[in-house]
Formats: C-alpha cells, sequence, structure tokens
C-alpha cells in the first residue's frame, strides 16, 4: 500500500481586513499543495508557498480552508483550518463639544429689612446688605414725601443715607427724619462681564409713630 502525502499542519490563522491568512507550518516544495476555500477568494493551485491567503470576506465572517498534499508514489492527503475576518471596526465617536458657560450675574441680597415693614423715624436702620460676582453699581436711594422725589437739600433734610460700597459688596443704612408721607426706595445692581445686568429693588413706608412732619420746599 501507497503511504499517505504529508499531511498538513498550520499556525494560527491572522485576521484581516477582508478575510486572513494561515501559515502552513510543515510546506515542503517536493509535495504539490492545492487549496479551496468554502468562501471568498483564495490562491490558485498549485499552492507556491507556504502561506495561504484569503480575501473577500465580511467583517467577522469565517471561511475553512481546506490544504491537500499530493505526490508520485503517496496517496493525496489534506487537512482543513477555519479562519475568520477581523470585525467591523468600531467608528471612533465624535466628541461632543464643551458648551461654553452663559455669562451669569449673581446678585446675592442678604440681611433685608422684609417688604411690608415700616422704619422707625429717628432710628438708624440697615435696608440691606447685597454681593456679587461681578461689579457692584453704587446704591441708589430714593426719598419721595407724598409721591414727590426729594433731591439735594431736601432729600438730606428727610432721610439721612449711608452707603458703603467695595467693587464686590454693598450695604446701605438710613434714618428717617420725618414720618408722615415719607418712602424710602432702595434700588442695588450689578453686572458680570458679558452677562446681562441683575437689579434688586424695594420701597419701605415710615412709620407714623412718632408723629413728624417731612420738609418740603413748599413749607419752608
Amino acid at each position: 500500500m501507497m503511504p499517505a502525502a504529508l499531511t498538513p499542519t498550520f499556525a494560527a490563522p491572522t485576521a484581516t481586513v477582508d478575510g486572513f491568512t494561515v501559515q502552513v507550518s510543515n510546506y515542503d516544495s517536493d509535495y504539490t499543495w492545492a487549496v479551496t476555500s468554502s468562501a471568498g477568494s483564495f490562491p490558485a493551485s498549485p499552492l507556491s508557498s507556504g502561506l495561504v491567503t484569503v480575501t473577500g470576506l465580511k467583517p467577522s465572517q469565517s471561511a475553512t480552508v481546506t490544504v491537500t498534499t499530493s505526490r508520485t508514489g503517496y496517496l493525496p492527503s489534506s487537512a482543513t483550518v477555519v479562519g475568520t475576518a477581523a470585525p467591523k471596526p468600531t467608528p471612533t465617536p465624535t466628541p461632543t463639544p464643551t458648551p461654553t458657560p452663559t455669562p451669569d450675574t449673581r446678585l446675592v441680597i442678604k440681611d433685608a429689612v422684609a417688604k411690608g415693614t415700616k422704619l422707625t423715624p429717628g432710628v438708624k436702620t440697615r435696608l440691606v446688605k447685597a454681593s456679587t460676582n461681578g461689579e457692584m453699581k453704587r446704591p441708589r436711594i430714593t426719598c419721595s414725601v407724598h409721591g414727590q422725589k426729594l433731591k439735594g437739600k431736601d432729600k438730606r433734610a428727610n432721610c439721612l443715607i449711608k452707603t458703603k460700597k467695595t467693587t464686590k459688596k454693598a450695604a446701605v443704612k438710613v434714618i428717617p427724619r420725618c414720618s408722615v408721607g415719607l418712602r424710602i426706595t432702595t434700588r442695588i445692581a450689578a453686572t458680570a462681564t458679558g452677562a446681562t445686568r441683575k437689579t434688586w429693588k424695594r420701597t419701605w413706608q415710615v412709620n407714623n409713630a412718632p408723629r413728624s412732619i417731612c420738609t418740603l420746599p413748599g413749607n419752608r
């Protein structure tokens, strides 16, 4: 009986983008080598080297390669090896752009006299404290008697106002010098760079006890 030809042995297949390669570990040019594959394209027979290259596969598709050896005076011999194409590459995710923070003016009001509270004439009262992340504007304090806005000497005669302001903070104190019909309004504003101005405003009446008449331009 004739002996069998050399039985092919294989190294581990190496995946490629559209197939794979596999090396015949015991390739011997004294034999004729033929190749078939269950899928894709493969080298024409006879195989002229020990490297088998399969192409034309889809990502992750497998194929079975059969390598047959023959030689005069020997019975043909064959072996199979299964290879798999590389998987489809995972697309690189597009980085999400970091949103640009929207500038915002923060105006924090502290220790403000509550809305609706009546101030006591002749008594110093701190109306409000404020702070900001931007630039503090100078507080604006308005005194009015029966709806008439006071200015200059008339304002000083009826409202003693003390303000303290830094770049980031402000505080307002007042001593009402009369009571009848007097209203005091405080407006505080601040602006951060690139942001909208924030404003806080509040008006207080003055208690009529003790009752005292405010000095007006027309009754001096």
